[in-house]
């Protein structure tokens, strides 16, 4: 029943911006352990199918994504936090 709030609509991003710092009980229990596969189907009337979408969605792999992400843009900030006090430190008059 934990995984019924389980929506992939909102984990998409996730994986581009990072995971939450804190996320919540549904979100915990989505992260571990939420598989499916999720249609989405187009029907311009009840007779006649106009397209459609099917994915696969593991969020256990997608947090695994998405801490890699948010790992990787700490890392990049902190590198130019270094390279902006390296500058610093080299352009500083010396008396």
């Amino acid at each position: 029943m934990g995984l019924t709030g389980c929506n992939i609509a909102f984990y998409r991003n996730y994986v581009q911006s990072g995971a939450p710092k804190s996320p919540n009980t549904i979100e915990q229990a989505c992260f571990k352990s939420f598989f499916a596969v999720v249609a989405m189907l187009n029907m311009r009337d009840a007779q006649l199918l106009e397209s459609y979408n099917v994915e696969l969605v593991n969020l256990p792999f997608a947090f695994k994504a998405a801490t890699a992400t948010a790992d990787a843009n700490n890392d990049a900030v902190g590198q130019a936090r270094k390279d902006q006090i390296n500058r610093a430190d080299t352009n500083k008059p010396k008396f």
